[in-house]
């Protein structure tokens, strides 16, 4: 495993492909802009330096005085396991109150703020023509994220009186789909039990 050390093409590879593979479970978990590649090379250099000196620094030279083989694990690890968890660490760090207070929410829009947290909730959907749907929201259901247009689909549509107050689900329906272009306001409301 040398060659990964001791050329430009292996450095690169030990540094670059992490840092990729960081990047799209990243845009794969958490709500990101489409980047191109030439863009996105500094973003998987950035996290490919960070796993590089995380790892080869000190974890592949400790391997290699072990044994041969540990190297060789060392190698993968260094390249696919840790580019894979490293995006959960740092999602999971932006969860912290104190990160939090320090630094602005990456997330780019309110819209993908909800829904990422996935909570179960009634909606009370305004469209622009004056009409008021409403439906549950729960886990059978989504939203789009960005950078994509808003769009949502509601696992179960409710009957709603000229007041706002859900009565019961609609039997026989098997959810709701809505352009949020369509949509002038959404309001939300805790869902009780189940």
């Amino acid at each position: 495993m040398e060659f990964l050390s001791n050329n430009t093409f292996g450095l690169f590879i030990s540094i670059v492909a992490p840092g990729f593979i960081s990047l799209k479970i990243w845009r794969l978990i958490y709500p990101s802009r489409h980047v191109s590649f030439k863009d996105s090379l500094y973003e998987a250099v950035f996290y490919g330096v960070f796993n590089y000196f995380l790892i080869a620094v000190w974890f592949l030279p400790l391997m290699a005085n072990i044994h041969k083989n540990l190297e060789i694990i060392a190698y993968i690890i260094s390249l696919v396991i840790i580019p894979v968890f490293l995006p959960f660490a740092w999602k999971g760090m932006l969860k912290r109150r104190f990160i939090k207070d320090i630094i602005i929410d990456p997330i780019p829009k309110a819209w993908d703020g909800f829904f990422i947290r996935g909570i179960p909730c009634f909606m009370l959907i305004h469209l622009k023509d004056g009409q008021i749907i409403g439906g549950l929201y729960a886990y059978e259901s989504a939203a789009s994220s960005y950078p994509e247009s808003e769009d949502l689909y509601l696992q179960e549509v409710w009957e709603i009186d000229n007041k706002g107050k859900f009565i019961k689900p609609i039997e026989g329906s098997m959810g709701l789909l809505v352009s949020y272009n369509t949509v002038d306001f959404i309001e939300l409301f805790k869902a009780e039990g189940e």
